[in-house]
């Protein structure tokens, strides 16, 4: 049940002309194949059940003001946890009528988000942890996600495998994880239970397990080896999946975007072969101690995230996360991986020159700060079309372009990408869409960031071609790169018309969240466990909706980088 699919695409955007505008998305969660594609679709639990009625409990807390009533809980819950932000700090949309609590842990550190939702009708929780396939030892490709996969068998204090998932199960409820680039995120749903039956409570101690105390059976390794190596193969004739690998495969090989991160058997135990009938004759090693390591490295108070939605008061909800995860242990003094990497240059806020990219580019920060070196380089993997021969008909041209990653600050405030989006994506008369489709050379357009990590993203242009299209290809990018040069010339010659569609983007997400209602339980904690990691809790629910300034010089910056030589161009006929 518990098997993994790369999240690849962290986040992608796609910008039409529309009247309205939606600001923020999360990934798919679905462990069947290991893949790439432009555009995520959120994939959600269907689990819809009665409401339950809370008992009344007198509120032992209530004073006469809000403050009093915060110092009150402070007092009354300082031994294990202390308030990082309480519910009248956050910035909520109008139909939000959630209660919100961010807390930490004082045995080890560790930030949790509390939600409490006395009409949900699913409860859920999820821990995200920074750690991925990234963190793969070079003779162990894989091994992040093998891990992810051995924490669900069993712990010391419920030793039987599955354990979690029928506790869940037998509460109505289901779990799931992912393993990505440099994180790694496990969530679960379960049905609010009877007055006397706290369901949430025994789903988190189960739950707190595999950041405890995981047994990493040796009796189940050999078969979850297996487990992995059928989903490589499952995986291999997607050609979304192939794509991702074969870009992988032409990156940079000092950079960690190369690392194989499904793995396979052969892989995971440095050479086994797998048509052995048992891991001690395959020729290779066991990968548990391994495996051991990278728990101990990775899984600590200071390197993971947890969110908790409930029917519970904020109070209640508060007292089970404190009983459930103050055994997890503490980081160790040098295993902080928190949010980014400490920034080289000293204003994070200023476009600094740097060669790391070409020589004499701008550099925005973080670009190439956290591994020493880029994945894709100019004159190297960029500048290049590449056919690839695809397992079924495809008809499909990628055009991929290496920018910094989204969390730049210049980026993450002006948001450039998200303009530069609207107007590829246009469908008015004359524009790009327009004329393709009318020269019936497309079946459809997309345009946004695809893969986003701490040091580099890529802004990518999706072509659905048709027949005519396909044979036409070159025209096709001619008409691509006509347009291309339309919008650089209004960015350099007019920018009070850039400023235009930017104010008119930013004043639609403002609306969209001003307005927006409560999404799924299961979908929100496994985003927020996240966004912990580089959002302060009061902004948490605001902050991907908010755009500042428009900025001329971050928007030449940032076009200045969608260029012929600056992108990769996969076409799959």
């Amino acid at each position: 049940m518990h098997r993994y699919t790369s999240l690849i695409v962290k986040a992608v955007v796609m910008f039409q002309f529309v009247r309205a505008f939606k600001c923020g998305f999360h990934p798919a969660r679905c462990r069947s194949a290991y893949f790439f594609s432009s555009i995520t679709k959120v994939a959600v639990p269907d689990n819809t059940i009665a409401k339950m009625n809370r008992p009344f409990i007198p509120n032992i807390l209530k004073s006469t003001t809000a403050d009093q009533d915060i110092v009150f809980k402070d007092e009354l819950m300082s031994k294990k946890s202390t308030i990082i932000a309480d519910d009248h700090e956050f910035e909520r949309s109008k139909l939000d009528r959630r209660k919100y609590r961010a807390i930490e842990l004082k045995s080890n550190g560790l930030q949790v988000l509390l939600v409490s939702d006395d009409e949900t009708d699913v409860e859920a929780g999820s821990v995200h942890v920074r750690a991925g396939h990234f963190d793969d030892p070079e003779d162990r490709a894989g091994l992040a996600h093998f891990h992810e996969h051995m924490v669900f068998l069993g712990s010391e204090k419920y030793p039987a495998e599955g354990d979690f998932e029928a506790y869940l199960a037998k509460n109505g409820g289901s779990t799931n994880a992912y393993t990505d680039m440099e994180d790694t995120n496990y969530y679960f749903s379960i049905t609010p239970g009877d007055d006397d039956d706290d369901a949430l409570t025994g789903a988190l101690d189960r739950f707190a397990q595999f950041f405890i105390c995981p047994t990493f059976e040796t009796s189940a390794v050999e078969r979850e080896l297996r487990a992995i190596n059928s989903e490589y193969l499952n995986s291999i004739t997607s050609d979304n999946w192939r794509n991702y690998q074969i870009l992988k495969c032409n990156a940079n090989p000092s950079h960690p975007f190369v690392k194989f991160g499904c793995g396979n058997y052969n892989t995971l135990t440095n050479g086994g072969d797998i048509s052995k009938p048992t891991l001690a004759e395959s020729g290779g090693t066991n990968p548990r101690d391994i495996l051991l390591d990278f728990w101990d490295k990775n899984y600590h108070g200071g390197n993971i995230k947890l969110c908790v939605l409930g029917r519970a008061n904020l109070d209640e909800l508060q007292e089970s996360v404190e009983n459930t995860f103050e055994n997890v242990r503490p980081a160790p003094s040098n295993g902080v991986k928190s949010g980014y990497p400490a920034l080289s240059q000293q204003n994070p806020l200023k476009i600094t020159t740097k060669s790391v990219h070409t020589e004499n580019d701008l550099m925005f920060a973080y670009e190439g700060e956290s591994y020493g070196d880029i994945p894709f380089r100019v004159g190297h993997e960029l500048g290049i079309i590449r056919e690839i021969i695809p397992a079924k008909e495809t008809r499909k041209i990628t055009i991929s372009f290496a920018i910094p990653p989204l969390h730049s600050p210049l980026i993450d405030v002006g948001k450039p990408h998200r303009v530069i989006s609207h107007l590829l994506g246009h469908e008015s008369p004359g524009s790009l869409h327009s004329v393709l489709s009318d020269e019936g050379l497309i079946f459809g357009l997309s345009s946004g960031v695809g893969v986003d990590v701490s040091d580099f993203a890529l802004f990518n242009i999706n072509l659905s071609l048709t027949a005519k299209g396909m044979s036409e290809r070159d025209r096709v990018l001619d008409l691509f790169w006509q347009w291309m040069s339309i919008i650089q010339n209004e960015i350099w010659r007019d920018e009070s018309e850039m400023e235009k569609y930017h104010d008119e983007l930013r004043q639609l997400s403002e609306i969209s969240y001003t307005y927006k209602e409560n999404t799924n339980p299961t979908d929100f904690c496994s985003s927020k466990a996240e966004c912990l990691f580089y959002t302060p809790a009061k902004d948490i629910l605001s902050a991907a909706y908010k755009t500042g300034e428009y900025d001329a010089d971050v928007a030449r910056a940032f076009f200045s980088r969608l260029t012929p030589q600056n992108c990769m161009m996969p076409t799959l006929p």
